[in-house]
């Protein structure tokens, strides 16, 4: 039995781990937490059954971006999803999705319900607005997750 349960997230150290530690500029590789799994209550009081969550960054191991490294994959190597997803679905699950990340800069706008105009997603990190294709497939999944 392992002593912990590992949770793989590529890039996490620098940009995911800032959401769960504040005030720290520090690119971590991992992090763990303990978190309760099981409480039994006894004669001599309660007890915890707690178990490590650690949370590895993968870009460590592989510094590529997560689109990069899936292109790299065959269609025959998408076993797993294969089993579950078909035609457009599968297709629309094997892309690179897009998202506002510099407009989206509060809690409250993660609340919107309609999709961003196609301008609010311009990265200023690769100084490139989203495709014509990319915000088509974006608003096509965001009207069926709508309705």
């Amino acid at each position: 039995m392992p002593s912990f349960i590992p949770l793989i997230i590529h890039n996490t150290s620098n940009y995911d781990t800032h959401l769960f530690i504040k005030n720290s500029k520090a690119n971590y590789i991992s992090f763990s937490q303990d978190v309760d799994v099981d409480k039994t209550v006894d004669k001599a009081g309660e007890t915890s059954k707690k178990h490590e969550l650690r949370f590895l960054d993968s870009f460590k191991l592989m510094a590529s971006s997560v689109d990069s490294l899936s292109k790299n994959l065959g269609k025959d190597q998408h076993t797993h999803l294969q089993k579950h997803y078909r035609g457009r679905q599968l297709e629309l699950l094997l892309r690179k999705g897009v998202h506002p990340y510099d407009y989206v800069n509060c809690m409250d706008k993660l609340s919107e319900r309609s999709l961003h105009p196609k301008d609010k997603f311009y990265s200023r990190l690769n100084d490139e607005d989203v495709t014509d294709e990319d915000y088509k497939n974006t608003l096509k999944q965001s009207v069926k997750n709508l309705t």
